[in-house]
């Protein structure tokens, strides 16, 4: 039987570009921009020398086009490792302000003040994934999840649903059980663990929603070993750049939705 209290049914905010204390992905205006570079551009003309294993570094600055953070920042820094045979590995950080700090605090949302929306977060490095050059071609992914990578791993799994060997496994999450009698979910003053017969207690938000309340799934997977970051299977966020000399034009497309960025070789 489950021993989770029931949820309070809320639409999830996955992937959504809403607020996030500052540090979310907040677009303004969608108007469109150019993309002019064409791949018969050479892409590495400006590149310093490889390294003994034959990598070229680079760092390259750009700014989403007639968009904004919500910060008022339209900062992109891109940091490419480029490799022989076109593989490219390195991170892509969103904004111009402080790096986000680790994670500390288990039962509070991450980043700080977050209330539970996923989507990209300013001042997080996030991992260039199947970064591919192809002439002055560029493509990459990223995950929004990877941002939570931290804070996933200092949650604490619970049992909240006893399986057996002929039916259903285990299931784990980073929310408690709900007591007997109540639940864990939105009361009149905000989230809180509510019983019948004891005041409520209450609970932040964010905390919450990141861990799947509200009828959501959550940014973390848990077992009885622990928890960690999900790991959507569909591709996150992506970006698609020409490469001309020390430019470099394309887009940011995905569930952010379809933006045009603009980048000039700094390093």
């Amino acid at each position: 039987m489950r021993v989770s209290g029931s949820w309070v049914e809320v639409a999830a905010c996955c992937g959504a570009l809403a607020g996030c204390a500052g540090h979310s992905l907040d677009i303004g205006s969608n108007d469109a921009g150019s993309t002019g570079a064409t791949d018969s551009a050479p892409s590495l003309i400006l590149g310093p020398a490889p390294d003994a294993s034959g990598v070229t570094k680079q760092v390259w600055l750009g700014h989403l086009v007639d968009q904004h953070f919500s910060d008022g920042s339209d900062a992109l820094t891109m940091t490419i490792d480029f490799a022989p045979g076109g593989q490219v590995t390195g991170s892509l950080l969103l904004g111009d302000g402080a790096l986000l700090r680790p994670p500390t605090d288990p039962n509070v949302g991450y980043p700080p003040g977050n209330q539970g929306v996923v989507t990209l977060v300013e001042g997080f490095p996030y991992t260039i994934l199947d970064g591919r050059l192809n002439g002055s071609h560029l493509t990459f992914d990223v995950s929004e999840y990877e941002v939570w990578t931290g804070w996933c791993a200092l949650q604490t799994a619970y049992l909240v649903w006893q399986g057996s060997d002929s039916g259903p496994p285990d299931v784990y999450e980073c929310l408690p059980p709900g007591p007997d009698g109540g639940a864990v979910g939105a009361g009149p003053m905000g989230c809180e663990i509510a019983t019948v017969d004891a005041a409520a207690t209450p609970i932040d938000c964010g905390w919450l929603k990141l861990c799947g309340g509200f009828a959501g799934s959550g940014v973390c997977r848990c077992s009885a070993t622990g928890c960690r970051v999900f790991s959507p299977q569909s591709p996150g966020p992506s970006l698609d750049l020409v490469l001309a000399g020390a430019k470099a034009d394309g887009t940011m497309s995905g569930q952010v939705g379809d933006y045009n960025v603009q980048f000039t070789r700094s390093q």
